[in-house]
C-alpha cells in the first residue's frame, strides 16, 4: 500500500467562551458523547491525562464493534487556549494512521470560540483513512457545537 498524507484544517464556531469549550474537551464523559462522529459510532476513553506530557488511550468504532484503538501523547497543553498531541490509530497490532493534531480555541467576542483543528495525518493503509479522519473530525466538531448549544 502506498503511503498517503494530508493536512486537514477544520473550523467550528462554538456558542461558548474558550474556558467552557476547553472544559468540555477535558471532561472525559462529555468528550465520549460529542466525539463519536455518528449515532452508530462510539468512543470510549479508557484513560485520559490531558496535560503537557500526558497520555490517553481510547477504543472506537461501531457501538458493537470497538475494533480500533488510539494512543495519544499530549505534547503541549495550554489551558483555555490549545492542545497539541500525536495520535496513533490501530486495528489490532496494525498501525493505520499517525497524526499530529492541534485544537486551537480562539475567543470570538465574549461568548463564542472559534475552534481551529489542524490534523497532519499519514495513512499507512490508503486514502480511505484520510477520508475517515476528515469526515470523522468534521462530524465530531459539529457534534461538539451541538453539545455545547444544549
Amino acid at each position: 500500500m502506498r503511503l498517503c498524507h494530508e493536512t486537514i484544517q477544520l473550523e467550528q464556531v462554538l456558542p461558548v467562551p474558550p474556558a467552557r469549550a476547553f472544559a468540555a474537551y477535558l471532561n472525559k464523559a462529555d468528550r465520549e458523547i460529542w466525539s463519536a462522529p455518528s449515532a452508530t459510532a462510539a468512543v470510549i476513553i479508557d484513560n485520559a491525562d490531558v496535560r503537557t506530557g500526558g497520555s490517553e488511550a481510547t477504543r472506537c468504532g461501531g457501538k458493537n464493534d470497538l475494533r480500533f484503538r488510539t494512543e495519544v501523547r499530549y505534547h503541549r497543553v495550554e489551558a483555555n487556549a490549545y492542545l497539541c498531541f500525536s495520535e496513533t490509530l490501530y486495528e489490532g497490532d496494525a498501525v493505520l494512521t499517525a497524526a499530529l493534531i492541534t485544537f486551537d480555541f480562539r475567543a470570538e467576542g465574549d461568548e463564542q470560540t472559534c475552534l481551529i483543528l489542524t490534523d497532519q495525518v499519514t495513512s499507512f493503509v490508503g486514502p480511505e483513512a484520510l477520508t475517515g479522519h476528515r469526515q470523522g473530525f468534521a462530524a465530531s466538531l459539529q457534534n461538539f457545537r451541538n453539545f455545547l448549544n444544549i
